[in-house]
């Protein structure tokens, strides 16, 4: 944990893909009637549920990686994703991107400018810890809950 952590903290860019399959591949069909089991994959006979698996695939979700990424102490340029921008405030503690020419263009961009670069990272990194930590979620979770 401490070498990736090394790792990630000397790359001017860590990238966070968030790369959606599209909705006619096999593999996205194929969640119609099929799921993934302890065995493999079986036979799955839950239309509607499948369904609506099915035609999220092709939103891109918020993983955890840009919180990682930020709580490593890391510059991140992340995919865009629906409400991140509820998490970070984009260009001032997150780059965002929309296509792969705009992921280029922020690189390049970027890697010419390190003090931008900089308290882009320093603010990701604050806004991480100060919100995004496990230990926050946790204690929202109980608070709304009634255990706190």
């Amino acid at each position: 944990a401490e070498e990736m952590t090394n790792i990630i903290r000397r790359r001017k860019n860590n990238l966070n893909k968030n790369d959606t399959p599209p909705l006619l591949s096999a593999w996205s069909l194929s969640q119609l009637c099929v799921r993934r089991s302890i065995d493999g994959f079986v036979p799955s006979f839950r239309p509607i549920s499948n369904f609506r698996f099915w035609r999220a695939i092709s939103i891109p979700h918020i993983k955890a990686r840009p919180f990682e990424l930020a709580g490593n102490g890391a510059f991140v340029i992340s995919g865009y994703a629906d409400d991140l921008e509820a998490y970070y405030k984009e260009n001032e503690e997150m780059v965002f991107y929309r296509s792969v020419s705009d992921l280029a263009q922020k690189i390049k961009y970027y890697l010419a400018h390190d003090a931008e670069r900089e308290g882009i990272l320093r603010a990701g990194v604050e806004r991480t810890l100060r919100e995004h930590t496990y230990q926050k979620r946790f204690e929202k979770v109980f608070e709304e809950i009634g255990l706190i």
